[in-house]
């Protein structure tokens, strides 16, 4: 039998590599089932959790289903890679919020800020969100803010 030196052993490790990056992009990952077989792991990632008491106090009681400034509250996190998101919507259209501690996302420049807190938005939906509509929507979150942010403490990961 022929001995494989280094370079022999090179093609199948990135034969290997490949197929295995490959499995990750399409987002399989072994899982057992009862059986005892690997299966795919599921296509969606897991859902984040809901916010807890904590940010529920701080945003002054805000709820999914409550008005801000004329948008739906669909959902607000749990404070996740510390900031919370906040997602709105008006019939079809959707966007988020996030509100985080000032200072805590140096790299992202903040339209509006409370004492505490650092306000900041996702991708708007082309034609439905226009700059009066935008600064109401921050200022509601804002002023919601800063009834809370003086007695109530920071959430646990924000």
């Amino acid at each position: 039998m022929a001995r494989l030196g280094a370079r022999g052993l090179l093609v199948p490790a990135v034969i290997a590599a490949v197929a295995v990056a490959d499995l990750a992009w399409r987002g399989w990952a072994p899982a057992a089932s009862s059986d005892g077989r690997a299966q795919p792991a599921s296509a969606e990632p897991p859902e984040p959790p809901a916010a807890g008491p904590e940010v529920v106090a701080l945003l002054d009681g805000l709820r999914p289903g409550d008005a801000l400034a004329g948008w739906e509250v669909q959902r607000i996190g749990a404070p996740r890679e510390r900031q919370v998101r906040i997602d709105l919507r008006r019939g079809e259209l959707e966007w988020p919020l996030w509100v985080a501690l000032r200072g805590a996302q140096p790299d992202r420049l903040s339209p509006r800020e409370t004492a505490r807190y650092a306000l900041f938005y996702g991708h708007l939906p082309d034609g439905g969100v226009d700059a009066p509509s935008l600064q109401q929507t921050l200022d509601a979150l804002a002023a919601r803010l800063e009834r809370t942010e003086q007695r109530v403490p920071v959430p646990p990961g924000l």
